[in-house]
């Protein structure tokens, strides 16, 4: 198994310090599989016939007080992980390490499974080309893993906020399929919190300013507001806006030309921001199959003012209610969900 491979390789698999020296296993890059916002990401194995996983390659600063800094956001990105490891829905982490090149040159590496197929906006995509090339059976069986994912990505994201720990990043790159299953990924912006303490946080949200709630969407440095759970729900209600939209047969770009020019949408690119043009949303479901959804669940996730949003958990039982058990695929997910 992942597991066992880890702890064979020494890979820090519960430890809670990255190793101080060099890994001597190799392993052998497959293909490069994008840059995340903090670093670059390949697959990558062991052994001909192990199993494969993500390696995330982060470069860290020469200079000793950047260095610091970056070492302490690559361990944050590690507790956050750590602390949503067992949960269904988020990829894993199964090691880390730091490297240093005779240049004296310094990386920290995240290994990570499983290994996505492609991302939601790519999957996007495969969704359109199926309908233009009037591929019925997999414009089916898209729709059925899309009504699916609701419940899936909304459990997960509960069980995030449960555990103390928020995403800050939510957007259809950061979230990943392999097969028919779905999983958030690249947790770079998260934060743990402990009990006790205020579930949000000033520090400077990374989310992309399309997907971002608008309390943290602020122009200026100065003027940013606190990233809570509230704002993850924000953003992970503007991601269900885009799978409603693909789900009920429509284009990602029709929508994004629907709301253009909205309330200053795109007019430059620091105001390409979909808490903008929220309002808009009520005319594109205004008919159809989403309009059911949208209004019971996507709306009250879509709120301006954060408390008056849904909670993770109330996103999670008002799907359950649209999309009632044996209506959708099944997946484990969905027995953890009647338990949180």
């Amino acid at each position: 198994s992942v597991d066992d491979l880890a702890y064979l390789c020494r890979w820090q698999v519960r430890g809670e310090k990255f190793c101080e020296t060099s890994v001597g296993t190799i392993l052998t890059s497959i293909r490069a599989l994008g840059r995340g916002s903090v670093g670059e990401v390949d697959e990558v194995r062991v052994s001909e016939n192990a199993e494969h996983f993500v390696r995330k390659c982060i470069s860290i600063s020469r200079q000793k007080r950047a260095a610091e800094r970056e070492f302490k956001a690559v361990a944050n990105e590690v507790a956050s992980m750590r602390k949503v490891n067992a949960l269904p829905h988020i990829v894993k982490i199964i090691g880390s390490y730091r490297q240093e090149t005779p240049q004296r040159v310094q990386f920290a590496f995240l290994l990570m499974h499983p290994v996505g197929d492609q991302n939601l906006e790519d999957f996007f995509e495969t969704c359109k080309a199926a309908r233009e090339e009037f591929d019925r059976e997999n414009t089916v069986l898209y729709q059925l893993w899309l009504k699916k994912w609701f419940t899936c990505l909304a459990s997960a994201l509960a069980y995030m906020h449960k555990s103390n720990v928020h995403h800050k990043d939510i957007k259809p790159t950061n979230v990943i399929r392999c097969g028919d299953c779905i999983y958030f990924t690249d947790f770079s912006s998260s934060r743990s919190f402990e009990d006790g303490q205020s579930t949000s946080t000033v520090s400077f949200a990374q989310a992309t300013r399309l997907f971002a709630a608008p309390e943290v969407c602020q122009d200026d440095e100065e003027n940013i507001q606190r990233h809570g759970s509230k704002a993850d729900v924000f953003t992970l209600g503007l991601l269900f806006v885009e799978m409603l939209t693909v789900l009920v047969g429509r284009d990602i770009h029709d929508l994004r030309d629907f709301v253009d020019g909205y309330n200053g949408f795109a007019d430059t690119p620091l105001q390409r921001q979909y808490w903008r043009v929220t309002g808009r949303f009520d005319d594109w479901f205004k008919v159809g199959e989403g309009r059911g959804m949208f209004e019971k669940c996507l709306k009250p996730m879509l709120e301006k003012e954060k408390l008056a949003r849904l909670s993770a958990e109330e996103v999670v039982a008002i799907i359950g209610k649209i999309h009632p058990r044996g209506t959708t695929m099944a997946c484990p997910c969905k027995n953890s969900a009647n338990a949180l």
